[in-house]
C-alpha cells in the first residue's frame, strides 16, 4: 500500500494562479445546500493536462461554524485514486486556530492518483467554502489552485495564510527567508522560533504577494531547526519547520608552523586563561583571554590587583592573522566582579552566545573571593561578531552553593572557586555540564574539579558532586594544585567506543604540567573507579616539546568537507608559558598507535582543508618538519623532514630572537625522509646554552617551526 500525506489547511485566496487541480463534490456539483448535518464526498482531480495529481498539497477551508469535521474511509486503498484512511488531530495551537490537520492517504497504484476523495461532515446550518493549493510540480516556486467549492452558499471569511515551501539564503550574518504558500500579500510578521517556544526571532518583511514573502534579519550563527510564523494582516497564521542549515566548510589555511599561535603583545600580556571559539557562521576564530599585564604587574606601584581586570579579544580567519579588539567584560567597581576577571569560557544555547567567568571581589574582611559568572551576546545583533556583552548582576554560581566545598572565606583554603568550564551534557539534551575548581573541606590544601549541572538559561546550577578522580585521597596523586578542566571526547570508528578526555593543569613537582585523565564512560561520572589515571601528556606524546610549557588547554572541533565528506577539524590549544602565546594544534588521531608510546593521537600544525595521515609519509603531498625522540634533549636533538618531491630546502636552528645559530641542512632535499642532527653547537664550534631554541624548515615557499628544549 502507498501512503501519502497531506495537510488540511486556512488559507487566504490566490488572485494570480493557475488552475490545474479540480475541486467538486461527489455528484459534480461545486455548492451543497444541506438543511441538516451532513456528510459529503470531497473529490480532488487532476485536470487533462496535469493527468496526476502533485506530491502533496492542500486543502484549505473556512467557515461561520465549527461543526465542520473531516473522517477516514474504511474501505480498502484503490488503484489510481486516493482516499483518507486516518487522520491525525491539531498537535499545536497554531494548527488548531488555523483549521489545520494531517490527513493521510492511500491507494494502491504505482504512480501519482488522479482523483483522491474523503469524508467531510457538514453542519446543516453553516456555511463554508474550500480550495486546494499546491507548488507546481513544473516550478516549485509557483502555486497552482483549484476552484472553489462552497456549502450552504459559502462564507465571506477570509482564508488564512498558507505555507508550502520556504528557503533560507544565509551569506555571513545576513539572513533572508522566502516563503511560498498562498495568502502571503496579508503577511504582516514573520518570525523564527524555537519549537519549544523558548525563544523567537523576529524579521523584517521586506516583499510579499499573493504566493510569495521574503523577510530578511541577521543571525551570526547556523540556522537551527525551527519553525517560521507568518501572521497575516487579518489575523491568521501560518507556521511550518525550517530544518537546520548544514554545516558550512571551514576555508583553506596555509600552514607556516609547529603551532598556530595568538600572541596578545609579546613580553608585556601572559593570556594564562583564555576561550577559544570558532563562530561557524561568518568562518572566523575568537579567542578571549585573560589580561593579566607583567608590567603593571611587577610594578611596586600597581602591583597584583592592577591587572586582570578584564577580558581580551581578537579574531583571525586562519589562526595565523589577528585583529585585536576592544576588551570585554571589564572588573565593575559597583559589583560582585570589582577586581579581577578570569577564566573565559564559551558554549552557544539557542540564538545566544554565553560567556562563562571567574570573577573576583574582596569581601568587607579583604578577602579575595571567587565566584562564577555569566554574560551573553545576541547571535541576531548585526555586525556584532561577539563584541557586545551583557553581564547579570550577581554570580550564577559560587561556593556557598556546593556542600561539599571549604566554604572558609577567612582562609585561602575557602576562598579558591574559579575556572568554569561549560559543555552540552552529551548524555541529555538541554541539559549542560559546569566542570570547576575548588578545595574539598575534607582535604586540606589540595584543589579538585567539581561538577555542576543546569538547563533553561544556564543560569541556575545545581551542584553534582566533586570528581573523585582528581581528588588525592581517592588516587594517591601528589598533585595538589588541579586547574582549569576541559572536556572532550571522540568516537573510535574502528573500535564503535566513544572516549572522554578531561585535561588538567597540575603540579607534579616537575616542569611540565599539562595532565589529563580519560574514561570510556560518562562525561558526569563523578566515580574515580571509570577514569583511567592522571596521565603526564608531554610523557604520552612521547616528548613533544610543544607541550612542554603549556597550561590550560582549550579543545575545539570546527565542521568541514573534505572530498566531499563531511568531517571534524579538532583543535587543541594551549598557554605556552615559555612564549607568552597560546598555541594552536590539531589532533590527528592514529588508527594504530605507534610504539613505544602508543599515543592515541598527535598534534601537528592546523590546518583547514584536509587531515593528512600521521608523521613520517612526506609521500602524501605534505611537507613535515619533525622532533624525533625525547624532550627537552640532552646534548644533541635530531630532526627528521619529509619532503613529497625533491626541493631545494634549509634547515636551520634558531634562538629566542630568532637569530641563526646553526644551519643543519643546505641545498636539495630529496623526496621522503631525511634526518639531522644538532650537537647543541653553533656554527662558529661553540657550545650553547641551555635554553628554548626553535628549528626552522624552508622549503618549496613553506615554512615549518619546531621547538625544543636544550639541556646541557
Amino acid at each position: 500500500m502507498r501512503r501519502l500525506g497531506w495537510l488540511l489547511a486556512l488559507a487566504l485566496v490566490l488572485p494570480q494562479t493557475s488552475s490545474a487541480i479540480q475541486l467538486r463534490w461527489a455528484g459534480g456539483t461545486t455548492d451543497l445546500t444541506p438543511t441538516q448535518n451532513t456528510q459529503a464526498v470531497l473529490v480532488v482531480s487532476a485536470d487533462s493536462a496535469e493527468v496526476t495529481l502533485p506530491n502533496s498539497w492542500r486543502l484549505q477551508w473556512t467557515a461561520d461554524s465549527l461543526g465542520i469535521q473531516f473522517s477516514p474511509f474504511e474501505e480498502a486503498c484503490l488503484v489510481d485514486t486516493a482516499k483518507v484512511d486516518s487522520i491525525a488531530l491539531p498537535t499545536t495551537p497554531a494548527d488548531s486556530a488555523a483549521n489545520e490537520i494531517t490527513a493521510f492517504f492511500c491507494s494502491s497504484g504505482g504512480n501519482n492518483a488522479s482523483t483522491a476523495y474523503f469524508l467531510a461532515d457538514l453542519p446543516g446550518n453553516g456555511h463554508g467554502k474550500m480550495k486546494v493549493v499546491a507548488l507546481d510540480p513544473a516550478d516549485t516556486t509557483q502555486v497552482i489552485e483549484s476552484n472553489e467549492v462552497t456549502f450552504n452558499g459559502g462564507t465571506s471569511g477570509d482564508y488564512a495564510p498558507a505555507l508550502l515551501s520556504t528557503s533560507i539564503d544565509h551569506s555571513g550574518g545576513e539572513l533572508t527567508v522566502t516563503a511560498i504558500g498562498s495568502g502571503l500579500a496579508d503577511a504582516s510578521t514573520m518570525a523564527l522560533a524555537a519549537p519549544d517556544t523558548s525563544w523567537r526571532m523576529p524579521l523584517t518583511v521586506t516583499q510579499r504577494s499573493a504566493n510569495r514573502a521574503v523577510a530578511t534579519g541577521y543571525l551570526g550563527i547556523p540556522v537551527p531547526d525551527c519553525n517560521l510564523d507568518v501572521a497575516g494582516a487579518s489575523g491568521g497564521v501560518a507556521t511550518t519547520t525550517v530544518s537546520a542549515e548544514t554545516e558550512t566548510p571551514a576555508q583553506p589555511m596555509a600552514p607556516v608552523g609547529s603551532s598556530a599561535k595568538f600572541v596578545p603583545a609579546y613580553g608585556i600580556v601572559q593570556p594564562k586563561d583564555f576561550a577559544f571559539y570558532y563562530q561557524q557562521q561568518l568562518g572566523i576564530f575568537h579567542v578571549f583571554y585573560i589580561i593579566q599585564n607583567e608590567v603593571i604587574r611587577k610594578n611596586p606601584n600597581f602591583g597584583e590587583d592592577s591587572t586582570s581586570r578584564a577580558i581580551g579579544h581578537a579574531w583571525s580567519a586562519d589562526l595565523e592573522h589577528w585583529t585585536s579588539m576592544d576588551s570585554v567584560l571589564l572588573a565593575r567597581t559597583d559589583k560582585w566582579d570589582n577586581l579581577h576577571i578570569w577564566a573565559p569560557t564559551i558554549v552557544q544555547k539557542d540564538l545566544q552566545f554565553k560567556l562563562f567567568y571567574t570573577g573576583v571581589h574582596r569581601d568587607a574582611n579583604g578577602n579575595q573571593i571567587q565566584m562564577t559568572g555569566l554574560a551573553t551576546a545576541d547571535a541576531t545583533l548585526p555586525h556584532d561578531s561577539l563584541k557586545t556583552w551583557t553581564r547579570r548582576d550577581s554570580a550564577v554560581f559560587y561556593c556557598r552553593m556546593v556542600p561539599w566545598a571549604n566554604k572558609n572565606t577567612s582562609d585561602y583554603q575557602g576562598r579558591q572557586f574559579r575556572d568554569p568550564f561549560v559543555i552540552a551534557d552529551p548524555d541529555s539534551v538541554g541539559r549542560y555540564l559546569m566542570y570547576y575548581v575548588t578545595i574539598h573541606k575534607s582535604e586540606t590544601g589540595k584543589m579538585v574539579v567539581g561538577l555542576a549541572r543546569s538547563s533553561g538559561d544556564l543560569s541556575a546550577w545545581r551542584n553534582y558532586g566533586p570528581l573523585h578522580s582528581t581528588e588525592q585521597q581517592h588516587t594517591g596523586s601528589t598533585n595538589n594544585i588541579v586547574e582549569s578542566p576541559n572536556l572532550f571526547q571522540h568516537y573510535d570508528v574502528a573500535s564503535g567506543t566513544m572516549s572522554r578526555w578531561l585535561m588538567l593543569t597540575t603540579n607534579t613537582n616537575q616542569a611540565q604540567e599539562m595532565h589529563f585523565q580519560r574514561t570510556l564512560g560518562s562525561p558526569s561520572d563523578t566515580l574515580a573507579a571509570p577514569w583511567l589515571p592522571t596521565t603526564d601528556l608531554y610523557t604520552y606524546l612521547g616528548g613533544d616539546s610543544t607541550v612542554f610549557y603549556w597550561h590550560a588547554t582549550e579543545y575545539l572541533p570546527v565542521p568541514a568537507r573534505i572530498g566531499g565528506y563531511a568531517t571534524t577539524h579538532e583543535f587543541l590549544a594551549a598557554y605556552d608559558d615559555s612564549t607568552w602565546a597560546i598555541d594552536i594544534n590539531e589532533i590527528l588521531w592514529n588508527a594504530n598507535p605507534p610504539a613505544p608510546y602508543y599515543a592515541d593521537f598527535t598534534l601537528a600544525y592546523p590546518s583547514l582543508t584536509a587531515v593528512g595521515p600521521g608523521p613520517g609519509k612526506g609521500e602524501d603531498g605534505a611537507i613535515r618538519l619533525m622532533l624525533l625522540g625525547r624532550q627537552p634533549v640532552v646534548s644533541e636533538a635530531h630532526v627528521a623532514v619529509d619532503l613529497p618531491t625533491a626541493a631545494h630546502a634549509s634547515v636551520t636552528v634558531l634562538d629566542v630572537q630568532g637569530r641563526s645559530v646553526r644551519t643543519l641542512a643546505q641545498g636539495v632535499l630529496p623526496a621522503g625522509r631525511t634526518t639531522a642532527r644538532w650537537d647543541g653547537r653553533a656554527d662558529n664550534g661553540q657550545h650553547t646554552p641551555s635554553g628554548v631554541y626553535f628549528v626552522r624548515l624552508n622549503a618549496q615557499g613553506l615554512t615549518r617551526t619546531a621547538r625544543l628544549v636544550l639541556l646541557h
